[in-house]
């Protein structure tokens, strides 16, 4: 079957695409498609999260109060698979700490693997409790039995009034105890536009050592006693012996970049350490157009420049990072960048006792040099060591560079450390600019995980709401369900 599966116009609604994928050699195909939830025009969504533990899946977006909606309104909606993807519940809205009645962004969520809190599922993002208040992160559970999120826990934000940003959670076992129990951390970067906020931009961390009970308040990664600053879009994973990995975007002037990795095996406690990414260090340049860490594609779509970094479950010593890259800047900020997505792996060495990295590796296999984007990648490394990416890609727009722009969603696939990767197509139209009509702004990341044998990708897309006589497009949240056999 060709790698062209489809272009369709779904209803106004999240919508769940199920697909087996047999063999290397073969391609995926469709067997079935599940409406999950309504849409409505004046709540875009973005910014997908998913987790999963056996056949149960939590996903969580971002739902955008724009459109004539007062900015106060944004919040982050769910649901749940208790079927490994097959359907879903209705949406729900996360919930906010008491008092709290303001915007709320930025969903993360993770599984808890094992011990006391087994099949529990922990979801945060940010919320600012008033208008003028710092943004702080919050986080709820969802135990296993339950398709609701209990009462959510504020965080605290320490001595320094700064924003908390771009939270993510990570889920790993307490490396004094790997087979007993976990540790929960929450990693962000802070804003530093409030009063009595002396470290802006910097890498921070909140810690539970109790499945999420309590939390420690923000504290800030140090190096060698030094605050890491300038830092961006951070990424924290846990590997399989309790050592915590954080890797994030390190800006080194206003149009240049580096990515970082620093680790630390005592919970979260005391000094990190800088795994440096030696001769091949990641380091590029793109556009200033006034954004510190993004560029617009064509459409006028803000890119951000996030990053993912996934753990080999059956290795501690191997992490693997993905990332977009601009490789040439467009003259006319409405041409595509000719983003692409790399993947670079990291190997610790018993021997020299240091952190060995090979060079980046083109995942995308469209031709290069060709002004077409590959952006938001995501990972995850199955029970196998198999690597699984996804991204969403304007290969297929067919008038090229333009004020509007057809992303599609691809899929790749590495059994072999991420040396080579097959590339497949699964949604040719996930957001179509042209019919769209709304804001500038698609979020700033899509994620994929692995629910029992299944690679479940959950992204936003358009979506048809009214079909006739008046067509009306909307943004949604589809799911991708891919099982290799």
């Amino acid at each position: 079957m060709s790698a062209s599966l489809f272009r369709f116009a779904v209803p106004a609604c999240l919508v769940l695409l199920v697909l087996l994928v047999q063999p290397v050699s073969a391609q995926p195909s469709i067997v079935s498609r599940t409406v999950v939830s309504m849409g409505d025009f004046n709540y875009p969504v973005n910014e997908t999260t998913v987790a999963a533990y056996g056949d149960k899946l939590v996903a969580m977006w971002n739902v955008m109060a724009w459109n004539g909606a007062s900015f106060p309104h944004h919040r982050v909606g769910y649901a749940v698979s208790e079927d490994g993807g097959e359907s879903w519940t209705d949406m729900g809205f996360f919930p906010r700490p008491d008092g709290c009645s303001s915007e709320q962004l930025d969903p993360t969520v993770v599984a808890d693997p094992l011990g006391e809190f087994a099949g529990d599922f922990i979801g945060g993002a940010v919320v600012r409790c008033s208008g003028s208040s710092p943004v702080r992160g919050h986080v709820a559970r969802m135990p296993d039995t339950e398709t609701e999120f209990d009462e959510a826990v504020e965080l605290s934000n320490g001595s320094q009034t700064c924003s908390t940003d771009y939270t993510q959670l990570a889920v790993g076992p307490d490396p004094n105890d790997p087979q007993g129990a976990t540790h929960l951390y929450m990693t962000c970067f802070t804003l530093g536009n409030d009063i009595g906020c002396t470290n802006p931009e910097s890498l921070a961390l909140f810690r539970s050592v109790d499945g999420g009970e309590t939390w420690s308040s923000r504290t800030f990664v140090e190096v060698n006693s030094t605050i890491l600053n300038l830092v961006a879009a951070p990424w924290p994973v846990v590997t399989s012996d309790g050592t915590l990995y954080i890797a994030y975007n390190h800006r080194t002037s206003s149009s240049a970049r580096e990515i970082e990795v620093v680790a630390n095996a005592s919970a979260g406690s005391g000094q990190f350490t800088n795994l440096t990414l030696s001769h091949s260090r990641i380091s590029f340049t793109f556009p200033d157009n006034g954004l510190m860490y993004g560029n617009y594609i064509a459409g006028d779509f803000r890119v951000f420049h996030p990053l993912q970094m996934a753990a080999d479950p059956t290795d501690p010593n191997v992490l693997y990072i993905v990332y977009h890259d601009f490789v040439t800047a467009p003259e006319d900020p409405e041409d595509d960048a000719d983003i692409d997505v790399y993947i670079i792996r990291g190997e610790y060495n018993g021997q020299t006792e240091e952190w060995e990295w090979s060079s980046r590796i083109r995942v995308n296999n469209d031709s290069a040099n060709v002004e077409h984007d590959q952006f938001f990648p995501t990972i995850v490394v199955d029970d196998n060591g198999d690597l699984h990416i996804a991204w969403f890609d304007t290969r297929n727009d067919p008038q090229g560079p333009d004020d509007d722009v057809m992303i599609s969603l691809f899929y790749a696939h590495s059994d072999d450390g991420g040396q080579t990767f097959t590339n497949h197509e699964i949604d040719e139209v996930a957001i179509d600019t042209l019919v769209l009509q709304q804001e500038t702004f698609i979020g700033d990341y899509i994620r994929i995980t692995m629910a029992d044998d299944a690679v479940v990708i959950v992204y936003n897309a358009t979506g048809m709401l009214i079909p006739w006589p008046f067509t009306l497009y909307v943004e949604q949240i589809h799911s991708a369900r891919i099982v290799w056999e």
